[in-house]
C-alpha cells in the first residue's frame, strides 16, 4: 500500500525519476553481491588449494618446529608416497636431503642455493624459502624446490668443454713451438751460410743460385711468421708497444726493403707523405711496418706493370693528443672482384684459388693485418676493380712523442765503439756456432764458441767476457738454467752482471718473457740477420769494436768489390750497370754528406730531415742503407 502511494504520489523532484523503481533495482544488487561474495569466499580457498596441489614445483611447508606441515602433490610424488602422513613424509625427505634442516635454520628471507640429491641419481636442486607470518611472528616456513639437474649438467659439460680446448690451445701452442724451434733452426743456417757465402768471390751463376736459396729460405721463413703471428692473435696474445719513432723512418725502411723486389718487376714505387703529420709519433712502429709490408708487399706481388703507390694523411689536426693517420696503398695490378673484397680478410681466404698456386700464400697476411689495424684503433677497407688495379686504405691511432726531437744536438743512440768485444757463443748446432762465429770475428770481435749451457758455466767462470750469446734449447743444461746460474751471486762465475742475449729459433711472445725472467738482458729469434746480430752485441758491450779498422775486416777497396758484386747480382748481372750505380752514388755521397753537416750546424732541422732522406735514399739503392 505505502508502495503504491508512494508510487501514485512520487514525491521526487525530478520529473520522469520514479523512486520505487530505483529502490528496488539498489535492493536486488546488494542482495546479488552478498550472494556472490558467499560463493567467493567458498571457492577461494578450494582454488588456491588446487593451485597448490597441482603446481610443478615440489612445495613443503614447515611448522616452527621445522617439523613437516603439509605438501603438494609433486613433493609427494617426489618423495615416493601419495599418502597423507606428514611423519612418514619427512622421514623420506630427510633421508633424500639431509641438509635440508641447516638450510631451514638459515635467517634468510629468501635462501637461494643449490642442494645435492644423493638418492639413485645425482640430481640437483635449488631451494627457496618464504617464512609464514602471522602479525609479527614468525608461525612457520614454506620451502620450494626447483630441478636445476638439466642446468647443472649443461654447466659441467661447458666446463669440460672449456678444459679441453684449453688443453688443445695449449698443445696447440707447444706444437707451434716447437715446429718453430725445429724449422727456425736449419733456416738460420741456411740463410746465414749464404749470406757468408754470397759475400765471397763467386761466379755470376753460382751467386745467382744462392741469391734464389735465399730468396727461398726467407719466403718459408715469411709462411712460417704468418702462422705463429696468427696463432698469437687468435690467443689473445698480440699487444702493442708505445714507444716514440719517426714516422718518415719507418716509411722509407719499410719501402726501402721492398725496393728490390719493385725494381725487379719493373714497378715505380713512390711514397707521398701530406703536408702537416708528425716527425715523431708515439706507437707501435713494429706493428705498423708489418701492415705496410704485407700491403705494399701483395700490391708489388699482384702488380705486373705500372706502379705501387703509398700515401699518408692526417685525420685529425697535428697538435691534438691523439693524432689519427690514414695510409693508402695502391696499385694498378690485377684487381679484386667485388664479391671478393670482404672474404679477403679472412683465414685461409684468397680472391681465386688459382691465387695460392700462381703467387704462393698462406691467406693469412690479410687476416694479420686487420688484426694489427684494429689493436692500433683503426679499420681497413679495399677498393678495387678487376684489371685496374687494388686500394688498401687503413687509419691507426697514435700518440704525439713524448722524447727530445730527433736532429741537430741529438746524441747518439748507442756509445762509440773503442775496441772488439770478447763475446762467448754457446750453442749446441755446429752449423750455427760457426755461423756466429764468422759473422762476429767479421765484424772484429773475439769469439769462444762452447756447445751447452754447462761449458758456457765453465767458461765464464774461468774468464771474463763482455757479452754471452746463449742460445735457449739446448741438451743438458739449456741456456734460461745457465742464465740463471750466471746470475746467481753464489755460483762461481766471475761477472754475474755479463750482458746475456737469447739466441733461440722460439718466436712466441711467452719465450721472450721466460727469457727476460730467467735474467737475461736481450732475445734474438733465429734466423738472425747479420745486421740484428751486431746492434745487440754492440748495445749489450758498449766497448765492442774499434774506431779503425778492426784485424780482420774486408778493406775498403774490397769493400767496393763486394758493393759491386751485390749490385750486379741485384741488377740481374749486370756488371756495366753496377759499376756506373756505385760511381755516381761515391761521387754523389761526399756532396749529400756535406751538405746534411751545414744544415746539422745550421740548426736548421727540416733541412736536416731533408738531405738525411736524400742521403739514405742513395745508400738504399746500393744496399748501403747502415
Amino acid at each position: 500500500v505505502i508502495t503504491n502511494g508512494v508510487y501514485f504520489v512520487n514525491p521526487s523532484p525530478v520529473a520522469g525519476f520514479q523512486i520505487v523503481t530505483s529502490m528496488l533495482w539498489f535492493t536486488a544488487t546488494c542482495y546479488a553481491l552478498a550472494i556472490f561474495r558467499h560463493r567467493l569466499f567458498e571457492v577461494a580457498p578450494m582454488a588456491r588449494a588446487v593451485l597448490f596441489d597441482y603446481l610443478g614445483d615440489p612445495v613443503l611447508v614447515f611448522d616452527r618446529q621445522g617439523e613437516l606441515a603439509d605438501c603438494n602433490r609433486a613433493a609427494r610424488i617426489l618423495l615416493g608416497s601419495s599418502g597423507p602422513d606428514p611423519g612418514a613424509l619427512q622421514t623420506v625427505l630427510l633421508l633424500r636431503f639431509p641438509q635440508l634442516p641447516l638450510q631451514l635454520m638459515q635467517a634468510a628471507f629468501t635462501l637461494d642455493d643449490c642442494i645435492q640429491d644423493s638418492f639413485e641419481t645425482e640430481r640437483f636442486w635449488r631451494m627457496k624459502t618464504l617464512p609464514l607470518t602471522s602479525g609479527s611472528s614468525v608461525i612457520g616456513c614454506l620451502v620450494q624446490l626447483h630441478d636445476i639437474t638439466s642446468l647443472k649438467q649443461g654447466e659441467q659439460e661447458l666446463r669440460r668443454a672449456r678444459e679441453v680446448a684449453e688443453a688443445a690451445s695449449t698443445a696447440k701452442s707447444s706444437f707451434l713451438a716447437n715446429m718453430s724451434h725445429e724449422i727456425r733452426t736449419p733456416i738460420n743456417a741456411i740463410i746465414g751460410m749464404t749470406e757468408l757465402t754470397l759475400d765471397s768471390p763467386l761466379a755470376q751463376e753460382q751467386r745467382e743460385h744462392l741469391e734464389r736459396v735465399k730468396q727461398s729460405s726467407e719466403s718459408l721463413l715469411g709462411v712460417l711468421n704468418d702462422v705463429l703471428d696468427y696463432s698469437k692473435i687468435e690467443a689473445g696474445k698480440i699487444t702493442l708497444e708505445e714507444i716514440d719513432f719517426e714516422l718518415r723512418d719507418e716509411l722509407d725502411r719499410t719501402t726501402g726493403m721492398l725496393s728490390h723486389l719493385a725494381r725487379e718487376k719493373g714497378l715505380a714505387l713512390e711514397t707521398t707523405v701530406a703536408d702537416g703529420i708528425p716527425e715523431r709519433l708515439r706507437g707501435d712502429p713494429s706493428k705498423l711496418r708489418q701492415v705496410l709490408t704485407n700491403l705494399i708487399g701483395n700490391a708489388i706481388k699482384f702488380t705486373p706493370e705500372g706502379r705501387v703507390s703509398l700515401s699518408v694523411h692526417a685525420e685529425t689536426p697535428s697538435d691534438a693528443e691523439e693524432i689519427e693517420l690514414r695510409f693508402a696503398v695502391a696499385d694498378t695490378g690485377i684487381g679484386i672482384p667485388l664479391h671478393k673484397q670482404d672474404e679477403i680478410f679472412e683465414t685461409f681466404t684468397q680472391a681465386d684459388n688459382s691465387i695460392s698456386r700462381r703467387y704462393g700464400g698462406s691467406g693469412l697476411g690479410l687476416a694479420i693485418v686487420k688484426s694489427y689495424v684494429r689493436l692500433m684503433g683503426g679499420r681497413i677497407a679495399v677498393r678495387s676493380e678487376p684489371g685496374k688495379g687494388s686500394t688498401f686504405l687503413f687509419t691507426a691511432r697514435f700518440k704525439a712523442a713524448s722524447g727530445a726531437p730527433a736532429g741537430a744536438g741529438a746524441k747518439p743512440e748507442r756509445p762509440e765503439r773503442s775496441g772488439p768485444a770478447k763475446v762467448l757463443v754457446a750453442e749446441d748446432i755446429e752449423t750455427n756456432r760457426l755461423l756466429i762465429q764468422k759473422l762476429l770475428e767479421r765484424r772484429g770481435h773475439s769469439v769462444t764458441v762452447v756447445n751447452d749451457g754447462k761449458a758456457a758455466v765453465r767458461a765464464l767462470s774461468s774468464e771474463a767476457y763482455d757479452v754471452v750469446l746463449l742460445d735457449v734449447q739446448m741438451p743438458g743444461m739449456d741456456g734460461l738454467e745457465a742464465a740463471r746460474i750466471i746470475r746467481d751471486p753464489t755460483s762461481p762465475v766471475l761477472r754475474h752482471d755479463v750482458p746475456i742475449i737469447a739466441v733461440t729459433a722460439h718466436a712466441m711472445s711467452e719465450d721472450r718473457e721466460h727469457c727476460l725472467a730467467a735474467g737475461m738482458n736481450g732475445y734474438l729469434a733465429k734466423p738472425v740477420s747479420t745486421e740484428q746480430l751486431y746492434q745487440m752485441v754492440e748495445r749489450y758491450a758498449p766497448a765492442a769494436g774499434s774506431g779503425s779498422e778492426p784485424s780482420g775486416s774486408v778493406p775498403a777497396a774490397h769493400a767496393a768489390g763486394h758493393l759491386r758484386d751485390r749490385l750486379a747480382a741485384r741488377y740481374f748481372g749486370d756488371h756495366e750497370l753496377a759499376d756506373t750505380i756505385a760511381r755516381v752514388f761515391l761521387d754523389e755521397s761526399p756532396l749529400l754528406l756535406r751538405h746534411l753537416q751545414d744544415a746539422v750546424a745550421a740548426q736548421d732541422r727540416e733541412a736536416v730531415r731533408r738531405h738525411a732522406h736524400s742521403l739514405k735514399s742513395a745508400a738504399a739503392t746500393v744496399g748501403a742503407e747502415k
